[in-house]
């Protein structure tokens, strides 16, 4: 099983041209499941399928990829005129079941002052189910130390092998990232290409690692491996996000 995260920076433009460049690269990758950061929905830019709806921009790549039939997505943050930008999960496979949980917002913090989620879907694979969470965290290091626990507050309802990836906002070695270790999460790239940077951020010029795999004990014993996608720019030098995707590779033979 092919887990792919990946920010794709909202309507910033080119975004007919990023959105192809998304598309090739989760074709690329053979993902079975994408978790999509900064999925927006904006009035003046939504294209219209041919019965006039208004497509947010998860639903545009998802109509380009009939391979993904199945679709959750979920606005975190409302702005004016009918804006809103949230997370989605794109899948081959059949979800099971789905749910969020929004996380708590200082306003008086001005790096606080979009509202963040954690989105969960459930696939039953067999012999178990496999839990997913997509979220994309504060630019407040603040605010990240208080939700980082409501994250794992969530995700321990659940039992069985989880995984949670997105945009953390956070390097590696600071505060927000130890409370994921000391509860004990394992960092999938630094598990699997120690000693690597594995920069996800930005993508033209890479010098920090954002955007995140981290694995319950549970599901660390079938990590095979992670890559980096959506890398590459194209002839004109335009690349699919300013973030660098993520693949984790996971064994699902269960037990074996």
């Amino acid at each position: 099983m092919r887990v792919m995260s990946l920010n794709i920076w909202n309507y910033n433009a080119p975004w007919p041209r990023r959105r192809e460049l998304i598309i090739e690269a989760v074709r690329a990758a053979d993902s079975d499941v994408v978790a999509f950061q900064e999925i927006r929905s904006d009035p003046d830019r939504d294209e219209l399928d041919a019965d006039g709806r208004r497509l947010n921009q998860a639903q545009q790549i998802a109509m380009r990829l009939p391979d993904y039939p199945h679709l959750i997505f979920r606005p975190a943050m409302h702005y004016r005129g009918g804006v809103w930008e949230g997370l989605a999960i794109l899948s081959r496979l059949p979800i099971a079941d789905q749910g969020w949980v929004p996380l708590t917002q200082d306003l008086t913090d001005p790096d606080d002052r979009h509202q963040r989620i954690v989105l969960h879907a459930r696939f039953d694979l067999p012999d178990v189910s496999f839990h997913l969470f997509n979220t994309h965290l504060s630019l407040s290091r603040a605010a990240r130390l208080r939700t980082v626990p409501e994250v794992l507050t969530y995700m321990d309802r659940f039992r069985g092998p989880r995984l949670l990836v997105g945009d953390l906002n956070e390097h590696p070695d600071q505060a927000p990232m130890e409370i994921l270790r000391e509860a004990g999460w394992t960092d999938v790239w630094a598990a699997l290409h120690p000693g690597e940077p594995g920069y996800t951020s930005r993508s033209d010029e890479p010098w920090q690692r954002i955007d995140y795999a981290w694995a319950s004990p549970e599901l660390v014993p079938y990590l095979e491996a992670i890559e980096l996608v959506a890398d590459q720019p194209d002839e004109d030098g335009v690349f699919p996000s300013d973030h660098i995707g993520l693949v984790v590779t996971i064994n699902v033979e269960w037990g074996t």
